[in-house]
């Protein structure tokens, strides 16, 4: 427990220990029960024919783009996003191509994607941030049939989808991240669905080496595709990945009402704006809005004196990184979010795992300060 009785995550189980135990003893370290059991129960949970496990969500992310096809193409990628997001196209061949965001969703939207699609667009990577479901389906009917959706569900790990799919779903292929900040940690890991077998049989053959081979047969040694590299989870973190799986909804539950509260309590405050609620958001991330850079400084540097979990996060667009730098980018939207924005809540005392009445006593305190702001 930390200042004002915030939970920490994530939390021990003993299961996962449990299970790791039994790992070690077996010494199988690796392609073992525990990954193909992730494996299955992830599908299972998703409603997805095949769900293949990976080191990190940027390894599902890359190899999704790899098996697309997108080398010596274009993909469009929200410009307000994290870096797993970035480097994913690039180790695929791809160039990033960055599309703005909504101001109240942070996503993008059929009008952003539409702005920048071209002829040499291969997929859009749309990213569901902090947990909010992006409308594919707008986007669908936007883009041209040959261009591939592959989500970027890596803050989205609870959150569904408008038409009742899980976020992940709705592309030809979903990546989640299971880095121990995300609702369904694991350490680090990744997980990948996909209903095309076709498309699973290319991602399988990208995780180890570019061999196809089904880890129960003998290897084979031969590299069938030359984009393959190790990108294999360890029996540990599916273990600890699994020991969690079954208090992801709740969880996801709890941060939902969490963000009601947090809504309705600073919602009073006239120069705060709120951000759009969704009954599908699962809250990975609760950010808010000040009118301008300067009363965001002012708003975070008094909550932060006064003790409350309030982070950043992210300061920059992705064009606007030293690595991705893109001075044709036109994302005004994108870039003012991030000039007058911050996160309630951080990664090591996130919304979903407060209870209520925590949430409740930070949600009145920050109101009496930044009242008091002007």
């Amino acid at each position: 427990m930390s200042a004002f009785g915030l939970n920490d995550w994530p939390p021990f189980r003993q299961e996962a220990l449990n299970s790791i135990e039994a790992s070690l003893r077996a010494g199988k370290l690796v392609d073992g029960p525990n990954t193909a059991r992730l494996e299955s129960e992830w599908a299972e949970h998703t409603g997805a024919q095949y769900c293949l496990s990976c080191s990190s969500g940027t390894a599902a992310l890359y190899m999704a783009l790899a098996a697309v096809g997108v080398a010596g193409k274009e993909v469009i990628v929200p410009a307000f996003t994290f870096s797993g997001s970035i480097f994913p196209i690039i180790m695929a061949g791809a160039k990033p191509v960055y599309a703005d965001v909504d101001p109240q969703t942070y996503c993008v939207t059929a009008e952003s994607v539409a702005a920048v699609v071209t002829k040499d667009t291969a997929a859009i990577l749309p990213v569901h941030i902090h947990g909010y479901p992006v409308d594919l389906a707008a986007i669908r009917a936007a883009i041209p049939d040959q261009v591939a959706i592959v989500e970027d569900a890596c803050q989205a790990v609870g959150s569904t989808l408008p038409s009742g799919q899980r976020a992940g779903r709705f592309g030809i292929a979903g990546g989640y991240s299971l880095n121990q900040t995300k609702a369904l940690p694991g350490g680090e890991g990744g997980l990948i669905v996909t209903d095309d077998r076709d498309f699973f049989d290319a991602l399988h053959t990208l995780r180890r080496f570019g061999e196809r081979w089904d880890e129960i047969s003998p290897r084979t040694y031969m590299v069938e595709d030359r984009r393959g590299g190790n990108y294999r989870i360890d029996e540990f973190c599916a273990a600890v990945t699994l020991s969690h799986l079954p208090h992801l909804m709740p969880y996801t539950e709890q941060a939902r009402k969490n963000a009601a509260i947090l809504d309705e309590t600073l919602g009073e405050i006239g120069w705060l704006s709120m951000p759009a609620r969704d009954p599908g958001h699962s809250w990975q991330k609760f950010r808010v809005r000040a009118p301008d850079r300067r009363m965001r400084d002012k708003a975070f540097a008094a909550l932060s004196d006064a003790g409350l979990p309030v982070c950043h996060w992210q300061v920059a667009t992705m064009p606007d990184h030293p690595g991705f730098r893109d001075f044709d980018a036109n994302v005004p939207e994108a870039r003012a979010l991030l000039e007058d924005s911050f996160l309630f809540f951080t990664e090591r005392n996130p919304l979903h795992c407060q209870s209520a009445e925590v949430v409740a006593a930070v949600a009145m305190k920050s109101r009496r300060i930044l009242q008091a702001l002007n």
